[in-house]
């Protein structure tokens, strides 16, 4: 496999693992902030059902505008319900009976309107201790996180595509000068010794290649060039004993 293609598949595969490393970090990192976002509602949004069941009881917790919020005693029954929930629970029973014990967290919880994320906490009121639970729905949050995952979808293989096409370019514009001296050298023969190679001034290893080949060049000819004069000096010493011979 030719250097050019070696170097473009290393460069993409390097490439690659870097932009999937990347992109998974920026998903998981968005996906955090939405997250910590509608952590921080659920804590202001469960503080104001706790002071609503305790001013105003279940009546005033049913009736508020709370889209997602239930109460519960320790043994998980539901005590109070806002009206878009109906009769599904938000907690199950080992849930609410867990939370009575601290607070708690469930990331994915299904509703009548769609997968919510659930906080729930006990409470003491009047004697009594609750739990409280409220939900905030994640269609929001999904819909961002998939417009994120798509766009990461289309930009990395592009981004990928472009680098790696880049990549091959500057290898070949990199590589051209060797491929130039390669076909010097093949053109070279026993007769036209004192050709040499171009040598880029690139002030590189190839530039110092390039400058090798010439020194080695220079040496074959000077090598070559003793042995014809070698070859010239010896015929002309035996011509004499030759002719001699020959009469």
């Amino acid at each position: 496999m030719p250097i050019r293609v070696r170097l473009t598949i290393a460069f993409a595969g390097v490439l690659g693992t870097l932009l999937l490393a990347g992109g998974v970090l920026l998903y998981s990192q968005f996906q955090d902030s939405l997250d910590g976002a509608i952590d921080r509602d659920l804590d202001a949004r469960a503080a104001d059902a706790v002071a609503l069941l305790s001013d105003g009881g279940a009546a005033a917790f049913q009736r508020s505008g709370e889209p997602f919020a239930q109460a519960y005693d320790r043994r998980g029954v539901v005590l109070a319900s806002s009206l878009r929930l109906g009769r599904v629970r938000l907690l199950t029973t080992a849930e609410a009976r867990h939370a009575a014990g601290g607070p708690m967290r469930l990331s994915r919880v299904g509703t009548p309107a769609g997968s919510a994320r659930v906080q729930a906490q006990p409470v003491e009121i009047g004697g009594r201790r609750l739990i409280v639970a409220v939900g905030e729905s994640l269609h929001s949050r999904d819909q961002a996180l998939g417009h994120l995952r798509d766009l990461l979808f289309f930009i990395g293989p592009v981004a990928l595509l472009l680098a790696t096409w880049a990549g091959y370019q500057v290898a070949g514009a990199a590589l051209s000068p060797v491929e130039q001296m390669r076909r010097r050298v093949q053109g070279i023969t026993e007769r036209d010794t004192a050709e040499r190679v171009p040598v880029p001034a690139t002030s590189d290893e190839i530039e110092a290649l390039g400058r090798t080949l010439n020194q080695l060049l220079a040496r074959l000819d000077g090598a070559l060039r003793r042995e014809r004069r070698m070859l010239a000096d010896a015929s002309h010493e035996l011509r004499t004993p030759l002719t001699v011979l020959r009469a």
